[in-house]
């Protein structure tokens, strides 16, 4: 059994996420490629950490790849259930769409004269909205970021750029979710005279993790005599950059409040002491089946 504790599944310092993982499978970029803010290569950090040891080459293929985490939602906190099994990893498209009006006098451009960007801009958050509830909870929908050109308070908006992402473990709704957005992009643009620049949709399809590990895993949680249910992961994961070659599973452990992503992020040891016996066990009896 080997432990890996892999680095940059972010991507927060060289805009690559999975940067460990994309290693281990052979995949990720050259170090002497990848800057940081500063203009450090990703190759001179490395050399920082290089301790003169010996260099373990991870073993390809493996058996298996488990991965503990915590689920950085609040699913298993509302559920209170301590453990998850995890089928799926979410599919990821982002794509923006930049609203084209007039920038004018807010003062002294009548209401029914302008063609404020920024109306464009706001109706299209509202429908990204709107199609991601109507999913039934099968996808999520979030515009994170909003341009607004000039940015004064007395000039009408003439530009205003909406960034999308949209997210769900079902390739074909993701597909028709991008479709259905574009179609919104362009009826708001339409509806108050306003020309609409897009850039390509960037799609991460879904990952289904293996059935066989999944089923390892619950029956460990059952083993150890932890409740657990099945969920996908609505985040991604270096599991779902080693699915690709090596059989992968998740197990997922609460987040107290579902708090990710901020100095309030926290788990109880309880539940991390209860992940891993899961994983521990799941291990064994994944051991057993591989020298049966």
């Amino acid at each position: 059994m080997l432990l890996l504790g892999f680095a940059e599944e972010e991507g927060t310092s060289y805009g690559v996420g999975c940067m460990g993982a994309l290693g281990v499978a052979g995949r990720a970029p050259s170090p002497e490629a990848l800057h940081d803010a500063g203009g450090r290569s990703a190759a001179d950090a490395l050399r920082v950490f290089d301790t003169g040891l010996p260099r373990r080459v991870v073993p390809m293929p493996m058996a298996a790849y488990l991965e503990l985490h915590i689920e950085q939602g609040p699913v298993l906190a509302a559920r209170q259930t301590p453990v998850a099994a995890v089928d799926a990893i979410v599919g990821i498209s982002r794509a923006v769409f930049e609203f084209v009006g007039e920038a004018n006098h807010a003062g002294t451009t009548p209401m029914d004269m302008r063609h404020d960007a920024l109306w464009g801009a706001a109706d299209m958050v509202a429908s990204v909205r709107t199609l991601a509830r109507d999913t039934g909870g099968r996808a999520v929908g979030t515009v994170g970021r909003l341009a607004v050109s000039p940015g004064a308070t007395n000039v009408v908006p003439g530009r205003a750029a909406v960034t999308v992402e949209v997210r769900s473990p079902d390739a074909r709704l993701l597909e028709t979710l991008c479709e259905r957005v574009d179609a919104e992009g362009r009826q708001c643009a339409a509806r108050y005279g306003l020309a609409l620049e897009t850039r390509a949709w960037r799609s991460d399809p879904p990952v289904a993790l293996n059935r066989s590990i999944h089923d390892e895993i619950v029956a460990a949680a059952g083993d150890v005599g932890s409740p657990i249910v099945t969920m996908s992961s609505w985040a991604g994961h270096d599991a779902k950059i080693l699915a690709a070659a090596i059989p992968a599973g998740m197990i997922f452990v609460p987040s107290v409040g579902g708090v990710s992503h901020s100095p309030r992020e926290q788990t109880a040891w309880e539940d991390v002491a209860r992940g891993a016996q899961v994983l521990c066990r799941a291990v064994e009896r994944l051991d057993r089946s591989q020298a049966a």
